[in-house]
């Protein structure tokens, strides 16, 4: 039995061609490029955990090779904490997952502003080192004074 191929789009029945067609796998999708990005939207909106959840499994998946059940052992050693400044995450209810850029490696997880801070000090611990240095003379000086 062979496939039924839409020569249409199912929502506005326009022509399926080369230029407004979307191929999911190896099968042409059902709605044009317009509609289907409206029917996705629309879908986002009305099932945002199915929607967080699964975008949330493949960016750990693809990004940081790891699986949910991964990051869920990892946060719950963590004890649900940033494992830089020990405080509960508020954004996005979620910590963001600390890798290395080189290797890839998986350092842990970390509020976003900690995640900020790593990432502008360019993962070098000696600007690190510095910084916390230099915030020590500042507030030193202020205690004697």
């Amino acid at each position: 039995m062979s496939a039924i191929h839409r020569t249409h789009c199912k929502e506005c029945n326009d022509e399926l061609t080369l230029m407004n067609s979307v191929y999911q796998r190896q099968y042409r999708a059902s709605r044009c490029k317009i509609c289907l990005y409206k029917y996705n939207k629309e879908h986002r909106i009305q099932n945002p955990k199915v929607y967080t959840e699964t975008r949330l499994k493949y960016d750990l998946d693809k990004r940081y090779n790891i699986t949910i059940e991964e990051y869920n052992r990892l946060n719950e050693e963590q004890q649900e904490l940033c494992a830089i400044c020990k405080n509960k995450c508020t954004r996005n209810d979620r910590l963001s997952v600390d890798h290395d850029h080189d290797s890839n490696e998986v350092r842990g997880l970390l509020c976003h502003n900690c995640n900020i801070l790593i990432g502008l000090a360019k993962s070098d611990s000696m600007i690190l080192l510095n910084a916390v240095s230099y915030l020590h003379k500042f507030y030193s000086s202020k205690i004697f004074s």
